[in-house]
């Protein structure tokens, strides 16, 4: 254990009966006057710490006033077993007492004055008060640890390199750095004043950095990610302030590129601009390692129009970043592995026009599949606002139908489905799917084809529409509507035109009939011949029968056929 110099030299200069050493401190160096005086070997078996003896080169390029303390810090529990003042208490490192697990002070607790080496330890030379710790605060046992390793370092070999390859000095200075920063606290400028230099303010540096550097590069990463800033710019500089000073100024020796190491990691993988060559403090190779670029830079590698990338990126296909500067503008980057994506996209791309003439269908046809979800884009310039349609092959290649019937008496085509058969879009869009599903078999030999060449039999068409029809819209038409009345189509016509079965208009004027209408007719009205079917006699002797008028039939209105309302029908025993 080594015993300040200075401390060492008014201490024996008391015993040898000098009882105020100051003017020795003030008038000379006390230290020479000793040597002179004293044999040659006086002080070959005392350890003594001579702070004059080191330089800037011995402490690693680190200023003195970085690594001493302006004033003597002191453990009473160590004062009381040996009134003398240890060489390690000028050292900014030392917070702690390892042998009693207690902060030093560097107040009198009575008067708050700081001590002085040519005054007794054991009491303040300002007003006499024995001096004891006021500081109960327990230590936490991972600083106590570090405590214990930098003072058994320096007190047995601070050459040596023990903690990331650095020698005691050099890891001095890096405590000293690291420990400016916490979780989200940035100093705005790397400023240093000598009230700073008090045991509270090196605690705190210490207790920051053992935070960092305990838990190796875990620890030092997620202070990293505490004081990135939210919104990213595209520099460095900005976004870490003096952080990125200190890492690339104050620590640019090459000792500590362990430290840059992992800082870069962490900017390739968490940070969202980009790297260039205006990046002059990064190495070559970590530049080229970056894994971003700017949208311009992988466009033009890829062979894209810029528009293009910046699309794909906004519709959240490609992998990407956003920068954003003060000024409001933003900025995307990319990562660099995305290029091989980006060309087979672009060599998978269809326009509308050549996925329409891929399937041999219109262009509106296609939008409406589009529209509903059949068939879809990774780019509309309905949604994404582009210049064109991008659509992947592969969407495309699933309207190639596998036709599932070999021959049929009569067949239709589709594109003449399409032209004739007044479909509604949702029609269409259920023709289609059932086509894709395999609900609806098409005609052809079992190869795929396109959907435009699609040949259909008549039958199983008319009746899957009749059944789509029924559970989609809940209409039937007016042929479907006169089967399920038992009656003829043309009479079916002549209770539509006369207003008596309410009709329903669809595309292409064509009109239907609801179901809930047609059973509301059925509620309401029976025909003559039904009344004389149920009763066994002839329609006309069942119309001589009857006292109340039809409201509709050859007399009426010139309809074919004579219709009753039940209502007038109350009293007749056969309803």
């Amino acid at each position: 254990m080594h015993e300040l110099r200075d401390g060492y030299a008014h201490r024996l200069l008391r015993v040898n009966g000098f009882s105020d050493t100051r003017g020795f401190f003030y008038a000379s160096d006390s230290y020479g006057l000793l040597k002179e005086h004293m044999p040659a070997d006086w002080d070959k078996n005392v350890n003594l710490f001579d702070r004059s003896k080191y330089s800037s080169e011995k402490l690693s390029g680190l200023a003195q006033q970085r690594v001493f303390t302006p004033h003597i810090r002191w453990c009473w529990d160590c004062l009381e077993e040996s009134q003398h003042w240890r060489g390690e208490w000028i050292l900014r490192t030392s917070v702690i007492c390892v042998l009693h697990k207690c902060r030093l002070e560097d107040r009198c607790i009575n008067c708050v004055s700081t001590a002085v080496v040519s005054a007794h330890p054991e009491k303040c030379h300002c007003c006499g008060t024995a001096r004891r710790s006021a500081c109960t605060q327990k230590i936490a046992e991972n600083l106590l640890r570090f405590q214990r390793l930098l003072y058994n370092w320096r007190e047995t070999a601070p050459e040596q390199k023990l903690l990331f390859g650095l020698d005691f000095y050099q890891a001095a200075k890096l405590i000293f750095y690291l420990g400016q920063f916490d979780l989200g606290v940035v100093p705005a400028k790397m400023r240093f004043r000598v009230e700073d230099r008090t045991v509270e303010n090196d605690y705190l540096i210490l207790k920051r950095a053992v935070k960092a550097i305990s838990n190796w590069p875990r620890g030092f990463t997620q202070l990293v990610r505490s004081i990135q800033p939210e919104s990213t710019t595209n520099s460095l500089k900005k976004d870490f302030r003096s952080f990125y000073f200190v890492l690339y100024r104050s620590l640019k020796e090459p000792c500590y590129q362990f430290v840059r190491d992992v800082f870069e990691k962490y900017i390739n993988d968490c940070w969202a601009g980009v790297i260039s060559a205006r990046n002059t403090s990064f190495s070559k190779s970590a530049r080229q390692s970056h894994p971003r670029q700017t949208l311009a830079v992988v466009a033009k590698a890829a062979g894209i129009e810029n528009a293009a990338v910046s699309h794909l990126a906004k519709a959240n296909l490609v992998p990407h970043n956003v920068v954003n500067f003060p000024t409001g503008r933003r900025s995307l980057s990319v990562d660099k592995n995305v290029l091989s994506s980006l060309e087979s996209s672009q060599k998978d791309r269809l326009t509308l026009n050549e996925a329409a003439l891929l399937l041999k269908i219109p262009r509106r046809r296609l939008r409406i599949l589009l529209d509903n979800g059949v068939v879809k884009a990774r780019l509309s310039p309905v949604i994404h606002r582009t210049a064109s349609w991008h659509i992947s092959k592969r969407e495309v290649c699933m309207l190639l139908i596998t036709p599932t019937l070999r021959s049929t008496s009569k067949s239709v085509s589709l594109n003449h489905i399409f032209r004739y058969s007044r479909l509604t879009d949702h029609e269409f869009v259920g023709l289609v799917n059932s086509l894709i599903d395999g609900a609806l078999g098409s005609v052809g030999i079992n190869r795929r084809i396109k959907l435009g060449e699609v040949v259909l039999e008549k039958q199983g068409f008319q009746t899957w529409l009749h059944k789509f029809r029924n559970i989609n819209t809940g209409t039937v038409s007016i042929d479907e509507a006169a089967r399920k009345l038992g009656i003829k189509q043309q009479v079916a016509y002549e209770l539509v035109r006369s207003g008596l079965l309410e009709t329903v208009s669809c595309k292409a004027d064509s009109r239907r009939v609801a179901l809930e209408t047609l059973n509301e007719f059925q509620s309401e009205y029976v025909a003559l011949a039904e009344l004389a079917r149920v009763n066994k006699c002839s329609p006309r002797a069942m119309k001589r029968f009857l006292s109340c008028s039809p409201v509709t039939g050859p007399e009426v209105d010139d309809n074919r056929q004579y219709f009753y309302r039940r209502s007038d029908l109350v009293n007749f025993d056969a309803l």
